[in-house]
């Protein structure tokens, strides 16, 4: 790419139309991508970083996807502060993080998912999933998180639970081990949402716990337990 074009891109991404913005950080993220002298480098790193702030998501969208390509110090930053943007950006941000820093994702994720707007506690939390180790400070979250009286933590710790449990031993095994230390949890909050998680990842006689858990003392757990009944009904032949 000759010079004006990589100057017409840094115009583009100052424009004030949004869609000729999202173009030029299009543009730059796939220039930030190719070896170039230090000083071109330099003044895409920093549009793209800039990019971060604007008003319009499809740019920011854009600078988002463009991070795993910037080795810079304010990269990982800008991607763990994404995690607080409509939910498309959010996700692209947390598995950014985990593309910048894959062995330090997790704890990196873990400090994000344990206190703030649960929006961005979500989005941690669905990261966690994309990580490629998950640290004991991450387990600890995890069981946790799946205690909150949040029903947006919950669910996203779930969620993720149920993908790392898809995974072979050891991260199964951990999985696991949460599920069935929720069951018997003194948390609600926790017994409740591990009765779907005990499904979720097929753990051994999860139906005999749905069944003797509809005997719980809080109505919540009971509730839980008898729609997770209609899962073990649906296996039984007729």
């Amino acid at each position: 790419m000759i010079r004006h074009e990589v100057v017409d891109l840094l115009e583009g991404a100052k424009s004030g139309d949004p869609a000729l913005r999202a173009s030029a950080v299009t543009g730059l993220r796939r220039l930030a991508r190719r070896q170039l002298e230090p000083l071109t480098r330099e003044a895409v790193q920093r549009a793209l970083l800039a990019a971060l702030a604007d008003d319009d998501p499809r740019v920011r969208m854009g600078a988002v996807a463009a991070l795993a390509c910037l080795p810079v110090p304010d990269a990982l930053p800008g991607a763990l502060a994404a995690l607080g943007d409509e939910h498309a950006i959010a996700e692209a941000a947390g598995r950014a993080v985990v593309a910048l820093d894959p062995y330090g994702a997790c704890d990196a994720l873990c400090a994000r998912a344990r206190e703030g707007p649960e929006s961005v506690r979500a989005a941690a939390l669905t990261a966690l999933r994309h990580a490629p180790v998950i640290t004991a400070t991450g387990w600890a979250t995890f069981e946790d998180c799946l205690a909150d009286s949040s029903t947006v933590v919950r669910s996203a710790a779930l969620g993720s639970a149920r993908e790392l449990g898809r995974r072979g031993s050891p991260t199964r095994d951990d999985v696991v081990r949460i599920a069935q230390d929720g069951l018997r949890s003194a948390s609600p909050y926790r017994r409740e949402i591990s009765l779907a998680l005990v499904r979720l990842i097929d753990v051994p006689g999860w139906a005999e716990r749905c069944r003797e858990a509809a005997k719980d003392r809080d109505p919540m757990v009971r509730a839980r337990a008898a729609r997770e009944q209609q899962y073990v009904r649906r296996r039984i032949p007729q």
